[in-house]
């Protein structure tokens, strides 16, 4: 796993729960089984029970789906994926509305601006 050499003594006490595995082998172990290094210490029940990212409770829940109903699982990833699409989409309307706002508030502010320029021209034209 990380290169380092050890004697047979050494992984029969691993394997026996004699010795601990070393705290910087966690996220290469982690790594290797393509989990969280949270998903090594607890199951998914206890990661839904303490986990208040939603998120990361989602991604339990889909792992246990995925293995116990993989049909159902790809189903729910495909439905969260389109309302994420539907969401994206709104939110992609809104921010053009906003653009399109702004550029309205831009243009007012820019005759505001000018105001006081055309107002002195006046006054000097009157004034003559």
């Amino acid at each position: 796993m990380t290169g380092e050499t050890c004697g047979k003594h050494a992984i029969s006490r691993f394997e026996n729960s004699h010795r601990k595995l070393p705290i910087n082998y966690v996220p290469a172990l982690a790594q290797i089984f393509g989990i969280t290094t949270d998903e090594l210490f607890f199951s998914a029940n206890e990661l839904k029970r303490t986990d208040k990212d939603q998120i990361g409770t989602q991604v339990a829940d889909y792992r246990e789906l995925a293995t116990t109903n993989p049909k159902e699982a790809a189903n729910k990833t495909l439905e969260a994926l389109l309302n994420a699409k539907k969401e994206v989409l709104a939110l992609k309307e809104q921010l053009r509305k906003y653009e399109e706002e702004l550029e309205k508030k831009s243009t007012l502010v820019k005759k505001y601006a000018a105001l006081p320029k055309t107002l002195n021209k006046l006054n000097q034209n009157k004034d003559q």
